[in-house]
């Protein structure tokens, strides 16, 4: 299913497209009527819990990621992983790579420094492979920033599906996701590899909106109507009942205004952005990394801040949307967490992942994602 462009979202047969200007917005949080009222004010600054790269999952806790599902196969939801831990991709043109170059090799970097193993590999490849190979290399595309008439667009179909080909949309808007262009390309790079939404565990949702049950996330921290595109959700539900011929259309489809909070099938329908919130289901190819339903990994790169899609108001304050049961919001996350990484390295087996991630967290081992520019044709040499 296709959401319209003007949201910016899109779903694939791989089960979502982190689909994004639903991860948008500014600094800070506007205050909402919803949950305690201590909690409204907070600060959008990063996670500041201690973090260590030397540091590698042990016991229950190293099962907090949630990915695809390889073993799926072939079909209509069939999910592939790339092949020999390597990412063939490519420029839609001229000015994605001129605006994206820099920022996709930051990207990458940001998951070495959190101590991805050098096996896993980004490659960029000519303006013809890109073209006749287009199913096996994810093409790359700028979208400006909404200042400069863009709409700021973060969004990356999630592994490599068997039926469609790869595709990623970046921006190098400032304001939007993380509020960093770097950590909001890790993001997506995330996706890219095979990582879902950390938050979209259906093992977190209570069993009304999907969930296995869960107690972290319910109706007591998940505001839907402070989404920035709920209301025009709900104007594409009302259209679509008065243009109804049958006139049942309010049967029909009347019960879906309050459903596309609930059920993330009826949202992806009406291309509304809680598609990218609510917990991933059946017809998803996906594994959780853990089926507790309060093991959250709060660090993780891939967990939507709590802001993200919220209604912004005229100080650039954005509403909440999702945030922890007992009100806290959910702060933004600047790098890839050791779970992360390990989610990755679980999924794809590697073979040499050990007690030590990483041998210097300052060094972004940029020999594994070197690239040289030969002309400006758009093609350069990697190993």
């Amino acid at each position: 299913m296709l959401a319209p462009a003007a949201l910016g979202l899109s779903f694939t047969v791989a089960g979502a497209l982190a689909g994004h200007p639903l991860f948008e917005s500014k600094i800070g949080f506007m205050s909402s009527s919803v949950g305690p009222a201590s909690a409204l004010h907070a600060s959008s600054t990063e996670n500041t819990t201690d973090w260590d790269p030397f540091a590698r999952p042990h016991g229950d806790q190293d099962k907090r990621w949630v990915t695809v599902d390889a073993s799926s196969g072939l079909g209509v939801h069939g999910i592939a992983l790339w092949p020999d831990k390597t990412i063939k991709y490519c420029y839609k043109d001229v000015t994605s790579k001129g605006k994206l170059y820099d920022l996709v090799i930051e990207g990458m970097k940001l998951w070495y420094t959190a101590g991805l193993d050098e096996s896993f590999k980004m490659v960029e490849v000519s303006d013809s492979e890109c073209h006749n190979n287009r199913y096996n290399v994810l093409l790359i595309d700028y979208d400006p920033p909404r200042s400069a008439g863009g709409k700021s667009t973060l969004s990356t179909t999630t592994a490599k599906p068997n039926i469609a080909p790869s595709s990623m949309t970046l921006s190098d808007d400032a304001t939007v996701g993380m509020l960093d262009v770097t950590a909001n390309v890790a993001h997506e790079i995330g996706h890219a590899w095979g990582l879902y939404h950390e938050h979209q565990n259906p093992y977190f949702w209570a069993s009304n909106y999907g969930g296995k049950p869960g107690t972290t996330f319910s109706s007591i921290n998940w505001v839907c109507n402070n989404l920035a595109d709920y209301e025009e959700a709900l104007t594409k539900i009302d259209k679509k009942i008065a243009e109804d011929p049958s006139g049942l259309g309010e049967i029909t489809y009347g019960p879906q205004k309050e459903s596309m909070c609930t059920s993330r099938n009826i949202a992806r329908t009406w291309g509304f952005s809680a598609a990218e919130y609510l917990p991933l289901g059946d017809q998803d190819s996906y594994k959780p990394g853990t089926e507790d339903t309060e093991d959250v990994d709060w660090e993780s790169i891939m967990l939507y801040p709590t802001g993200a899609g919220g209604k912004t108001d005229s100080s650039g304050n954005r509403a909440r949307v999702l945030f922890k049961t007992n009100g806290d919001p959910i702060l933004p996350n600047l790098r890839p967490s050791v779970r992360d990484v390990a989610g990755l390295t679980t999924l794809y087996g590697t073979s040499d992942y050990t007690e030590t991630l990483l041998q210097d967290p300052r060094e972004p081992r940029q020999g594994r994602f070197a690239s040289v520019r030969n002309d400006d044709t758009g093609v350069s040499c990697n190993r």
